[in-house]
């Protein structure tokens, strides 16, 4: 994962992992094995073990965004956005006073956004165009609804 910050009119600039969390309360991590079984399906015993660690109570799966969900207009969720990208790359923006950080996601990266932060996501065009994510929830329902 990488992390930029953009401040006024200048380009943006690389930053510490550390002070993005410190900034933004959010929960960064790398994980290096692959939920993905050889036919195609979720290893369901590394979706629970993560679940277990977090807290969540379910998930789901987008592949190349076939739900058509816009992440890419500025939104918010009432709980917290978990994503485990598993193929692919996208990138976080959240806006942070009048500045802007980025945070560049690709396969193995898990991110939680505390909820009620305000973002928008954006997929990274790569060669094969493939892009998948396991969301995780703390509450049954889905994150269908934006508060914009």
């Amino acid at each position: 994962m990488k992390m930029f910050l953009k401040q006024s009119d200048k380009p943006f600039a690389e930053i510490d992992e550390k002070f993005f969390v410190s900034m933004m309360g959010a929960k960064l991590v790398h994980i290096d094995f692959n939920p993905i079984t050889l036919d195609g399906e979720i290893d369901e015993q590394q979706i629970n073990d993560i679940s277990s660690n977090f807290g969540f109570i379910s998930h789901d799966r987008v592949d190349n965004n076939e739900n058509k969900i816009d992440f890419s207009r500025l939104h918010s969720h009432p709980d917290v956005e978990a994503r485990w990208t598993i193929a692919g790359k996208g990138a976080f923006f959240i806006p942070f006073g009048k500045s802007l950080m980025k945070v560049i996601v690709e396969k193995g990266d898990f991110i939680i956004i505390q909820a009620d932060v305000f973002h928008w996501y954006e997929y990274i065009e790569e060669p094969d165009n493939t892009h998948s994510v396991i969301r995780f929830f703390q509450n049954e329902e889905r994150i269908t609804n934006y508060q914009d």
